[in-house]
């Protein structure tokens, strides 16, 4: 258009690069009594980014005290609370190539030196953009500036997208956890563990109304939070008595734990303002949305300890757990385990000074796992959308039948701990035979049927083997020890049921 420009390569490096400054400073305070005893910090991390625009603030606070209201109550509370401020460069995933990536500044590695990174007049000085005030940043566009396109991150400017796009956020999480514990008579112990943790996130990505891909579309603002919450409350009844040679505990407990998360979302197009980033600064609705999802369980436990004399040891534990991975008819699973163990070597008969410690044992038990699954694979799901202005129901997921549930690990182990000269040589020999049933698992459901695939227990799997471990002192001085650690493990594994 009759103007002249100094065309002349700069480094992008140099450029984009600085020294960023990492700042941390901590305060705490402690004291104890007869009473109790308590622990308070506050924490501030401030992390300058090596980039433009990016940078990482944070404050954390934490309170931790224990009291002795009663000689038979004591009460006790651990709080913590998180504030995040982030500014940061563009995350985009691959190796940034394109300009759908012109913000990850780590792209610049696949930039040529040959290219500038600013416009200049004639004379050589950098040109000012008149409606942003910050320098004129080459795009590589053939179609303005210079006329010069570039073959790799046309319409494009990292460095400029940095400074006129916001990308930034704002954390909270807090984690508060209070106990109360009674000491009852004859023996009798009663806890109670309650927890609460909250975790929230709000993301602001804005793009610039004045270069680039997005400047027809005079700026884009979208606005993302996503919230997790979550519950857990214990409570434990415990009973531990000494008779003679004889230990005995047993525990009785209940737990409950919830988990609650949010995500909404929003974007919109057309700005009136770089300076207002959120949804109401822009008229134009791309996209919006919102989902929740819950999940939670509930357990049911009991477990008894005996020994005898420190040579005899007997476990036995119970459990029946329920998961809302699950239909509500088929929710809950039993699961159970025993162990026993024998110290031979204080047996009065056990004679062999060249032992220190030999210990036989044995395990039995059951485990559940459901994955934490909240996506409801017991049942048909269907997507609500737009037909028309109508209300569309549209086949998602499907489920087999309500009969699905919990995926049952078995296990069995035998094995022996020990101790030989004067505790040199130490360690332990394990066989173990795992079985696990009910194996989850996703089938294919034929194109024709309208659905990819159902989730069922259809599958069985054992794993079995023995594993060494070994510990041995090789010299020991007044001034030098020098040890040898080993680890063997011989493992097979076969599926032996799939659909």
């Amino acid at each position: 258009d009759g103007n002249q420009y100094y065309l002349t390569p700069d480094d992008w490096n140099d450029e984009t690069y600085h020294t960023g400054l990492r700042q941390d400073y901590s305060v705490s305070a402690s004291g104890s009594s007869d009473k109790g005893n308590y622990y308070a910090s506050l924490n501030y991390l401030g992390n300058e980014g090596i980039t433009t625009n990016s940078n990482y603030e944070r404050i954390t606070t934490r309170l931790k005290a224990d009291y002795n209201l009663k000689s038979w109550l004591k009460l006790g509370a651990n709080v913590s609370y998180t504030h995040d401020d982030s500014k940061y460069v563009d995350r985009s995933e691959g190796n940034g190539e394109g300009s759908s990536s012109a913000g990850n500044v780590f792209a610049l590695q696949y930039l040529a030196p040959i290219y500038p990174v600013y416009m200049r007049d004639a004379t050589g000085k950098i040109l000012t953009h008149n409606e942003s005030g910050i320098p004129a940043y080459d795009y590589g566009d053939a179609t303005s500036g210079l006329g010069i396109a570039r073959p790799y991150m046309g319409q494009s400017n990292p460095l400029s997208d940095m400074l006129v796009d916001t990308r930034k956020s704002l954390g909270n999480k807090f984690n508060g956890v209070g106990t109360l514990q009674l000491i009852l008579p004859y023996g009798f112990t009663v806890t109670s563990i309650n927890s609460v943790y909250l975790d929230e996130t709000r993301y602001n990505d804005v793009t610039n109304p004045y270069f680039g891909q997005y400047k027809s579309q005079n700026g884009t603002t979208t606005v993302e939070q996503d919230r997790t919450f979550n519950q857990n409350y214990q409570q434990r009844l415990n009973w531990h008595k000494q008779y003679g040679k004889n230990d005995i505990e047993v525990m009785a407990g209940h737990e409950y734990y919830r988990t609650n998360d949010v995500y909404v979302w929003g974007q919109r197009h057309n700005m009136f303002s770089q300076g207002n980033i959120e949804l109401g600064g822009a008229v134009v609705v791309d996209n919006t949305g919102s989902q929740e999802s819950l999940y939670n369980t509930e357990s049911w436990l009991a477990r008894a300890m005996y020994s005898f004399d420190e040579r005899y040891y007997v476990h036995l534990s119970g459990m029946r757990q329920g998961s809302s991975a699950f239909h509500p008819n088929h929710c809950w699973g039993s699961f159970y385990s025993a162990s026993a163990g024998w110290m031979m070597s204080k047996e009065k008969w056990f004679k062999a000074d060249w032992v220190n410690e030999l210990k036989l044992k044995a395990s039995y038990g059951q485990n559940g796992n459901d994955f934490g699954l909240n996506k409801y694979y017991y049942t048909n799901r269907y997507s609500i959308q737009n037909s028309n202005n109508s209300v569309s129901l549209v086949p998602s997921t499907t489920g087999k039948n309500e009969n699905f549930s919990w995926e049952t690990n078995t296990k069995f182990n035998v094995g022996a701990d020990f101790a030989f000269f004067k505790n040199r040589l130490t360690g332990s020999v394990e066989y173990y035979n795992n079985h696990t049933s009910g194996l989850v698992s996703s089938i294919p459901y034929a194109p024709s049927y309208g659905y990819t695939n159902f989730y069922d227990n259809v599958g069985n799997m054992r794993n079995h083997g023995v594993e060494i471990d070994l510990h041995g002192v090789v010299l020991r001085t007044k001034d030098l020890e020098w040890s040898i650690y080993a680890n063997i493990t011989s493992n097979s594994n076969k599926i032996t049921e799939l659909a």
